[in-house]
């Protein structure tokens, strides 16, 4: 079992085919090395070879590769489900601020890069979120938001990264985690500056090597854009070492900073017509006496 046969096998991998290996010269290391690279299974070629096993192994493979196609299938579906259910926001203002941010997401959506989005509560980080993932090559594949409000540190592992079953008390079932879930899209984590130092260490982790680790299991590879929102200064948070400087170098790429609502003028009168319309359009009634004693 030579380096053709292991270049074979990682081509395969990419292929998410199964491999049976049936060797009698092969090595222990050899063996290891080939199971790293995706081989399903190894049977040893022996003078009494297990006929009755090896079909089994073959029937395995075969019903595991159904499996994986059929999740494939279901996760497909859920995809164009989820582009149903998630719409794009209306992103309302024509103030130079908010002008400037509309022409920043058109310009970060088109790159593979993370974004950090600095906004007071109520700013509209979300609606540039979802903005950012309608205009970037990733709409259509996952969108996953993130909200660690009220979580205690292990809940927001197992949210992030998930879990294998038995990996702690409690965990009776494995769990996919958010980052897993958003694979081939995108995760927007809302308030960062809410994570703890442990988890923002894993996280600088995911980002830097595009991989996550689930409690009590392996390594995986991800391929994720993240988008990041805060309320808070990172920077004064750096100094007073409740935010890591280093994942903050990781998620500061392109930088997007909402005004407050207090400082963009007449864009007011155009949130409040926006939400009147909805209003009016879910309880069929109209008043607009309230929109002209603003002006």
């Amino acid at each position: 079992m030579g380096s053709n046969f292991l270049k074979y096998l990682l081509k395969t991998k990419e292929l998410n085919s199964k491999v049976i290996i049936i060797s009698g010269e092969a090595s222990r290391t050899q063996v290891s090395v080939a199971m790293k690279l995706g081989a399903y299974t190894f049977v040893e070629k022996t003078g009494h070879f297990n006929t009755k096993k090896f079909l089994a192994d073959v029937r395995q493979a075969i019903n595991l590769k159904q499996q994986e196609e059929q999740n494939k299938r279901l996760k497909d579906d859920n995809i164009n489900l989820r582009k149903e259910l998630e719409p794009r926001k209306v992103f309302i203002g024509e103030c130079p601020e908010i002008l400037k941010v509309k022409e920043q997401i058109k310009r970060y959506a088109k790159k593979d890069i993370s974004v950090l989005i600095y906004g007071e509560t109520g700013t509209g980080k979300e609606v540039v979120a979802n903005n950012l993932y309608w205009e970037s090559e990733r709409n259509g594949k996952p969108f996953e938001i993130v909200h660690i409000g009220g979580l205690n540190e292990n809940l927001i592992d197992s949210e992030l990264f998930g879990h294998k079953k038995g990996a702690f008390t409690g965990a009776d079932y494995d769990k996919i985690g958010k980052f897993e879930k958003a694979d081939q899209g995108i995760v927007f984590l809302d308030e960062i500056s809410d994570f703890d130092l442990n988890i923002q260490a894993k996280l600088k982790r995911a980002i830097e090597n595009k991989e996550i680790q689930m409690i009590g299991g392996n390594t995986k590879k991800i391929d994720v854009k993240f988008i990041f929102a805060t309320n808070q200064n990172l920077l004064e948070k750096i100094r007073n070492n409740e935010f890591r400087e280093d994942l903050y170098e990781r998620m500061d790429v392109a930088k997007i900073e909402l005004p407050p609502l207090r400082e963009r003028g007449n864009d007011i009168i155009l949130l409040m017509k926006h939400f009147f319309s909805i209003l009016s359009q879910k309880h069929d009634r109209y008043d607009n006496s309230d929109l002209k004693s603003l002006k």
